[in-house]
């Protein structure tokens, strides 16, 4: 029977359909039969617990405590002093040693060595290692059957799915016919009733109107066959070599998928890309032998750890270890004796140090502010913070003579804040009414400020670099064309370079490597700038969370990204590479002047969580430069904690190495440069300049880059000075 022949179509059809029902049959069983298990053994677990427990577990933990305390006691009595007793056994070393073996095996003693042994649990173990045996005896006989040729076994054996390929119009034996469908099983390693399945889906492709193997069909069917088979080994390979395919596997399609794909991955070597980065052609401009005026942090190299590996309680120590920081700064600039717990109420005003909590699941505002304090001032009991009805005044700092020019307080969760009031009962419990707000203490450089010794030009741009139609990076273009231009001596790049949230690659319709993608459109067009206009430029790269260039997905993040031959790439007779790579946050200097950025949008997500509350009469000040206060007030280049829920996938926040985002004394940034979607700016805040240059490109449109020129003939922030420059 044939049931590729169209007289036998129907009968075909009932056969596929029967075997379908089978198979869904067979798999509902296995799914119900698991499930079942599933809730036996949970169902199981504590009856068995609560019965072990009582009957065993506790009498035989009371016996073993008794004997240890008791050999304890017989080793601390031998090992005593002498006794006037001529009988007694002190100093008796066979005796000591006997009695300090007891003591130890006592200490090795485990549950499992006194409890009773499981019969029934062993029995079924037995049961079920000897039915897996069987099972694999059985599979094995019916796999050489199938191999052998036997058409006895039924109407799912090896030969009775070949035969559905059977010719038409053709003089070959039926013979023949089977040895050419046998050669394609195992060619591509196929069973039958899988090469049957694979032709299905090759005839439907082709049309569906003809589903006979016929002579003249079979040869592109194989060829069909050995192209998805090299497709599949080439995303085998990728996958095993850490390659960074976007549209292999269908896994890493979507761009959170990719972006999952590349932190999976970890630290894993990348390889090479084809496209080189070889050294200047002939009639490029000569080579330099100056070297990179970017100097990262020392701290760099700190930031490429493991993640994914910390704990809830480690999570816990962190956030309280900030709090506990921030107190003794409190303490020592106000010369405050103690900090009290807000929990615990007194007559007498008190001050406290805690972190705002935003414990609804609305928006932060003035009505649900909760205060978390220290473990170490009490109970580190969560309590709501209300402000005095008669309004709060700021506790003026002893360093600005009693004054200040604040006009009110933004919180926002995650932020350390310094409180004076006095802890009151209402309606809903235990509150903390705050009458004063003590601002934190400025941070104090360990270094003293040196002014630049020359006078030079940096660039600073922010991905993404290319439109959200294409992937042809014209902004990118733009930006060096804006360069040849400016000439500066530095040139500061942040990502993201190959962005995860690119509709072309979250939809999946680019299939090229990533890493091809960055070294065609980024490496190479910034490499030839350097080789044939200005070989003095000094370049670093920034990644960002969503880079896909990036092996450090997290934040904070790691400086490694791109290919190898990217990172060691240096033109013919200079001494160091061009480029140099900063982790996110990353601190750097050029010529001596300090920078701090970060390529997370750190302001608009402070805008969407602060809380502003306003001094009694006074009037807010420039809102941006309040964001950006909250940086130095916070010493943090990312304060917020938890991450906004709807950006939390942009930040990737690990909390336990959240101290990687602080600002050190040592390297107190003179600039610092914080992309984000809010309208670009420069500020001078507290004597420290903040940029926005926004990106450059905004959906379809070209963006902005920043142009920071430094006169070393002048001094303080205004030396600095900052141009905003469009596309």
């Amino acid at each position: 029977m044939d049931i590729w022949d169209d007289e036998d179509e129907a009968v075909g059809q009932n056969r596929l359909a029967d075997r379908e029902w089978n198979r869904m049959q067979e798999g509902f069983m296995n799914d119900g039969y698991r499930e079942g298990i599933t809730a036996g053994k949970e169902g199981a677990l504590q009856e068995g617990f609560d019965e072990g427990f009582a009957t065993d577990g506790v009498p035989l933990g009371h016996r073993v405590g008794t004997l240890r305390g008791l050999a304890a006691g017989l080793q601390a009595f031998l090992a005593g002093g002498p006794s006037q007793s001529s009988a007694s056994p002190h100093g008796d070393p066979a005796l000591i040693a006997e009695v300090q073996a007891i003591v130890t095996g006592l200490a090795r003693l485990e549950i499992g060595d006194l409890m009773p042994p499981d019969l029934l649990a062993e029995q079924h173990n037995l049961e079920h290692e000897q039915a897996e045996a069987e099972k694999q005896q059985q599979s094995s006989r019916s796999n050489e059957v199938e191999m052998e040729g036997d058409t006895s076994g039924g109407g799912d054996s090896m030969e009775e799915m070949l035969a559905a390929f059977a010719s038409v119009g053709t003089k070959d034996s039926a013979a023949a016919k089977t040895r050419r469908r046998l050669s394609l099983c195992k060619t591509f390693n196929f069973d039958g009733e899988q090469l049957f399945y694979q032709w299905e889906a090759y005839s439907y492709g082709e049309g569906g109107a003809d589903k006979r193997l016929t002579e003249e069909r079979l040869q592109p069917f194989r060829d069909r066959l050995h192209r998805d088979l090299q497709r599949d080994s080439a995303a085998n390979k990728k996958r095993a070599i850490g390659g960074a395919g976007i549209g292999t596997p269908a896994k890493t399609l979507t761009g959170r998928s990719a972006l999952a794909s590349r932190m999976l991955a970890g630290a894993t070597p990348r390889r090479d890309i084809v496209v080189k980065m070889e050294d200047s052609p002939r009639g490029a401009a000569g080579g330099s032998t100056t070297k990179n005026r970017i100097v990262p942090s020392e701290r760099t190299s700190g930031l490429t750890y493991r993640y994914l590996q910390d704990k809830l309680l480690q999570k816990g120590e962190t956030l309280n270890r900030r709090i506990d920081e921030f107190g003794s700064y409190v303490k020592e600039y106000y010369g405050l004796d103690e900090l009290a717990d807000p929990n615990v109420a007194i007559e007498k005003e008190v001050y406290i140090v805690g972190r705002i909590c935003d414990e609804s699941e609305s928006k932060l505002t003035e009505s649900n502010l909760v205060l978390e304090p220290s473990k170490a001032s009490g109970t580190a009991k969560r309590i709501p913070i209300r402000f005095a009805p008669t309004g709060f005044q700021f506790h003026a700092p002893p360093s600005q003579g009693g004054t200040t020019t604040r006009t009110g307080i933004g919180l926002f969760p995650g932020a350390i804040a310094a409180f004076k009031g006095i802890t009151a009962h209402g309606q809903d419990g235990a509150f903390f009414m705050v009458k004063e707000v003590l601002p934190l203490p400025p941070q104090k450089s360990l270094k003293p400020k040196v002014p630049p010794p020359l006078s030079f030009t940096t660039v600073v741009v922010c991905g993404p670099y290319t439109y959200d139609s294409d992937l042809e990076y014209q902004p990118l273009a733009a930006m060096l064309q804006a360069v040849s231009q400016i000439k500066p001596q530095a040139l500061v790049l942040m990502g993201p370079f190959v962005d995860s949230n690119h509709p072309i690659i979250q939809k999946g319709s680019y299939e090229k490597d990533v890493d091809e993608l960055f070294l065609k459109k980024v490496a190479v067009p910034i490499r030839h700038y350097i080789q044939t206009q200005q070989p003095d430029l000094s370049v670093a790269f920034m990644p960002a969370v969503r880079d896909l260039v990036s092996f450090h997905n997290v934040y904070p993040q790691s400086s490694v990204m791109g290919p190898e031959n990217f990172r060691s790439w240096k033109p013919p007779q200079q001494g160091t590479p061009p480029w140099s790579f900063l982790s996110n946050p990353g601190i750097f200097s050029i010529n001596g002047l300090t920078f701090g950025a970060t390529s997370v949008d750190v302001l608009f997500h402070l805008r969407r969580q602060e809380v502003f509350k306003s001094l009694p009469g006074a009037v807010q000040q420039d809102a941006m430069a309040g964001l950006c206060r909250h940086i130095l007030d916070q010493r943090s280049f990312y304060p917020i904690y938890p991450v906004p829920l709807d950006s939390s996938h942009d930040v990737n926040l690990d909390i336990s190495h959240s101290h990687l985002l602080g600002i050190p004394n040592d390297s107190i940034p003179d600039v610092v440069v914080l992309p984000s979607r809010l309208k670009e700016f420069s500020k001078i805040v507290d004597g420290t300049v903040f940029i926005n240059p926004s990106y450059a490109s905004k959906f379809n449109n070209p963006g902005m880059l920043a142009k920071v020129t430094v006169n070393a003939m002048l001094e303080g922030a205004e030396r600095i000075a900052v141009e905003l420059i469009k596309l």
